[in-house]
């Protein structure tokens, strides 16, 4: 990761110009004041930025239990944005208790069904998280989670304004909890985005309403057992928790999820091929020609292929595959 993110408060602006803007850094650590807390987020500007051209944005949601430090080290978008040309963002989630400092010690009985001593990321207040009874814990009535999504839309207006951020190419990618949060948020928010990029979630990611239509990409690995329920852990589930966090009695698959979006995006027809690593369906002759994708990745676990953590692309080392660099080339498809 070129740089070092340096402490920013984004309220105080020096000169009428951001670090970024004026190309003093390339990575800067952004504090902004949402719902009565202090909620972060990094932001990188590719070298040889011309503060005179607006860039399109991409924000990056992390999963359960990373951070936008982390995420930003290891995914790859850094690399892509400097050589590519646009801004990444990439915002941190809350702790799970946020009155305490992250990594602190927890009371043994402050979240039920939860072996979780320190207070870390648990994951994003999307729609789904909200059913979780963390948030009203007994001991801690005061400690309320508010939803991301409006936080969300104050980093990415913060980026627009300060950073000179593209309106018109708005681009969320989101993995495992982070995706399930880009899809409540592209619900949210779709009049704000351009396209959106789901990866290692189905079901919980299923979506209900969008404003205008959205072009969506969806990703899955066929061994992704904790990004999707297995036959058999559906089988065991009582019917009343897949009421509760899937709302349907049928196991939920990545088809399912796709055929939500194209619908909500008004698309007439799809087609599905085989790729180098795995199946394709797209949805064409949707609204605004919006887009939608499904993507699935052959033997592939909980991971996002090409990232530094994932050791997927080392046992598949004939065909590699750089999600980065698929989910961009997506993204600026939709010019």
């Amino acid at each position: 990761m070129s740089g070092i993110f340096l402490a920013f408060l984004v309220v105080v602006v020096a000169s009428g110009a951001t670090p970024c803007v004026s190309q003093m850094v390339t990575d800067v650590e952004a504090t902004i004041h949402v719902d009565g807390l202090d909620r972060t987020y990094l932001v990188h500007c590719p070298l040889g930025f011309n503060s005179v051209k607006k860039l399109p944005v991409v924000m990056m949601l992390h999963g359960r239990g990373s951070s936008s430090h982390s995420t930003a080290h290891d995914f790859g978008w850094i690399e892509k944005s400097d050589k590519e040309g646009f801004l990444i963002v990439f915002p941190q989630a809350l702790p799970i208790d946020p009155a305490r400092s992250s990594g602190s010690p927890l009371p043994a009985n402050f979240i039920h069904g939860w072996s979780l001593p320190t207070n870390d990321t648990l994951w994003w207040t999307h729609k789904m998280a909200t059913n979780y009874p963390y948030v009203a814990n007994p001991d801690y009535p005061r400690v309320v989670h508010p939803l991301d999504a409006p936080f969300l839309t104050a980093v990415l207006d913060d980026v627009l304004h300060r950073f000179r951020g593209d309106s018109k190419h708005v681009y969320i990618a989101g993995f495992s909890s982070g995706g399930e949060m880009a899809s409540d948020f592209a619900q949210f928010a779709s009049e704000e985005i351009t396209a959106v990029a789901i990866m290692g979630s189905v079901g919980l990611s299923r979506p209900h309403q969008i404003t205008r239509p959205l072009s969506i990409f969806l990703a899955i690995g066929t061994d992704d057992s904790f990004g999707q329920p297995s036959q058999a852990a559906w089988s065991a589930m009582p019917a009343t928790a897949k009421e509760k966090w899937y709302g349907q009695e049928s196991l939920p698959t990545l088809e399912h999820d796709v055929a939500d979006w194209a619908h909500l995006n008004g698309c007439k027809r799809s087609d599905t091929i085989a790729t180098r690593w795995g199946q394709q369906t797209d949805w064409s002759g949707c609204d605004k020609d919006a887009r939608v994708r499904g993507f699935s990745v052959d033997h592939l676990g909980h991971e996002w292929p090409g990232s530094k953590p994932s050791r997927w692309n080392q046992t598949n080392s004939k065909e590699p595959l750089y999600l980065t660099d698929v989910l961009w080339r997506f993204f600026r498809s939709e010019n």
